[in-house]
């Protein structure tokens, strides 16, 4: 049994699921043109990556090593596929390019982030798991806002706590994960209805998975108590926004791979999202790229960066 969040899926309860992915997705893009404005090169948001305490601490001079130079170069090269692909242009395609568009943003970081770590001098995370871990570390000691907003504690949602967001507890269970987040008066309420959800998605998973540890000969499986359940609340790192990236790539590849298939009844809505998650990928990868910059220095990263432009 994996740590993967199972999602059931059904035609019925597609348009509604997709409504709340793509909300959410439009909550982080909103957030981000409303702190930064809605530029292409997010020179506004690289700008306030560098000016993180820890990051204008980074000192330059490290030598990339191949592991860095290939995990960068993943990530940059499935970025720029997605850019690359003619949505706009081919409408029609835009309900069959989303099916893998998850997939590709969740690569797309997991690349520059691995390869973020190892500048830093990080250990390399060895799976999936460990890697949204330190993803989560990162995030809140190298990343502006909103890519370093958390959800943490548990087991409940009523328990959960919110780091670097503007909003409280209540707010966020009263939130309707349908609600456009364009016009909500708090958008950090989306933005942590997005992590809480995924939050309890994953604790979900693991308290299931417990069930079934050592349980007693006449049952296959257990109840938890509050304290077992606590105790794995604790235990699982801060959820963050790759949290939410996975749980997308995990349901659109394994649990759910037709949901845009048989929700996405207009094609504009199919196209939108797909340029928002584009463009997410995108203001994430900038931050991101900034900080393995400032650890290399400008001239060795834009070799690195020349090569994928040849």
């Amino acid at each position: 049994m994996n740590d993967q969040p199972s999602e059931m899926f059904d035609m019925q309860s597609a348009p509604y699921a997709l409504q709340t992915y793509c909300g959410y997705v439009r909550s982080w893009v909103e957030n981000i043109g409303r702190l930064y404005g809605f530029q292409s090169d997010y020179k506004d948001l690289r700008n306030a990556t560098l000016q993180i305490k820890n990051v204008e601490k980074l000192q330059g001079g490290v030598n990339p090593s191949q592991k860095l130079k290939a995990s960068y170069s993943r990530g940059k090269l499935t970025l720029k596929a997605m850019e690359s692909f003619p949505i706009n242009e081919n409408k029609q395609l835009a309900s069959t390019a989303n099916l893998w568009l998850p997939v590709q943003a969740y690569y797309a970081i997991h690349g520059a982030g691995l390869a973020t770590m190892i500048s830093l001098g990080q250990n390399e995370p060895k799976d999936h798991r460990a890697f949204r871990a330190s993803f989560s570390n990162l995030a809140s000691n190298y990343l502006p806002p909103p890519f370093n907003a958390q959800c943490s504690n548990g087991p409940e949602a009523c328990d959960f706590i919110f780091k670097s967001l503007s909003t409280t507890t209540k707010d966020v269970i009263d939130y309707s994960s349908l609600s456009n987040p364009v016009y909500s008066g708090n958008i950090d309420c989306a933005i942590g209805k997005c992590l809480s959800t995924t939050r309890s998605k994953f604790l979900d998973k693991l308290f299931d998975k417990a069930r079934y540890n050592k349980p007693n000969k006449k049952r296959k499986r257990r109840n938890l108590s509050k304290d077992e359940k606590q105790n794995i609340s604790i235990g699982l790192h801060s959820t963050s926004l790759l949290d939410f990236l996975y749980r997308m790539r995990v349901r659109s590849n394994y649990d759910a791979p037709d949901i845009y298939l048989y929700a996405h009844g207009q094609v504009d809505d199919a196209v939108r999202h797909y340029n928002d998650l584009t463009c997410l990928t995108k203001a994430i990868f900038s931050s991101l790229s900034v900080i393995i910059e400032k650890k290399l220095g400008k001239s060795t990263f834009e070799i690195i960066e020349r090569t994928l432009n040849d």
